[in-house]
């Protein structure tokens, strides 16, 4: 299996029935299509590896993705990116220009690598203890993997 990149042109059917299916289980109102590929993902990478380092990044996630799968504005694109860093309490103008800079790429580029480095090949990704647990229905999964190894009974 090839996985998408961010130049992809377009996502095997499955992909909008999976997304449809997750969305209707957590009552989320998504309106596919989504628009992708993203003109602008590398920015709105950049912004939330910054947004990490200064903890505002679950705020900015959030509002990122809702305004991505609901009110279909592409991540990283306007208005997308400035509201959404707005509403996670911060000032756009000052984001996203420190987001431009050549410091947030090479940190963009340092979190991409290390991430390859344990293995990460998509999101959500979990790691615990060295153990690679991908796609948001095996978070359970990562934190009884973690509860045992913390109790010491290893698997």
């Amino acid at each position: 299996m090839t996985p998408l990149s961010p130049t992809s042109r377009s996502r095997p059917p499955i992909c909008g029935a999976i997304s449809s299916r997750r969305a209707a289980k957590f009552g989320l109102p998504v309106r596919l299509p989504i628009p992708y590929p993203l003109a602008d993902l590398a920015l709105a990478n950049r912004v939330a590896v910054l947004a990490a380092k200064e903890g505002w990044c679950s705020a900015y996630t959030i509002a990122t993705y809702r305004r991505w799968f609901v009110d279909r504005e592409p991540a990283g694109s306007e208005p997308n990116i400035a509201a959404s860093i707005e509403e996670a309490g911060e000032d756009p103008g000052r984001v996203l220009k420190q987001a431009s800079t050549g410091a947030a790429a090479e940190a963009l580029n340092a979190a991409t690598s290390e991430a390859k480095e344990i293995g990460i090949f998509g999101s959500p990704s979990f790691v615990a203890d060295g153990e690679l647990f991908w796609g948001h229905d095996r978070l359970e999964d990562a934190i009884e993997w973690q509860h045992n190894l913390d109790q010491g009974n290893p698997g």
